[in-house]
């Protein structure tokens, strides 16, 4: 057997590092909250989301973004009504 440089003592670890879909974050369910928020009824609304398998959190976006103030932490955002309206 052929050693590598590194290795001409013979005292080496070799790992065999994969990349596979295992430990990828499962596909996220769809968050829970209104659809429609009428905002002479309400100044925010609240929407939440269940953690999926390996997943760290979630970024949160709302398209258009100048439709209400965005405040999130991993599972909760709160859209802000007022501050657009």
């Amino acid at each position: 057997m052929h050693l590598p440089w590194w290795c001409l003592s013979g005292r080496c670890l070799v790992f065999q590092i994969k990349d596979c879909g295992y430990y990828a974050p499962a596909i996220p369910l769809q968050p829970e909250g209104p659809v429609w928020v009428y905002t002479s009824v309400a100044s925010q609304s609240t929407y939440n989301i269940l953690p999926a398998a390996n997943s760290n959190g979630y970024v949160w976006e709302l398209l258009p973004a100048t439709a209400c103030a965005l405040i999130y932490d991993n599972a909760t955002a709160r859209c802000n009504l007022e501050q657009h309206l």
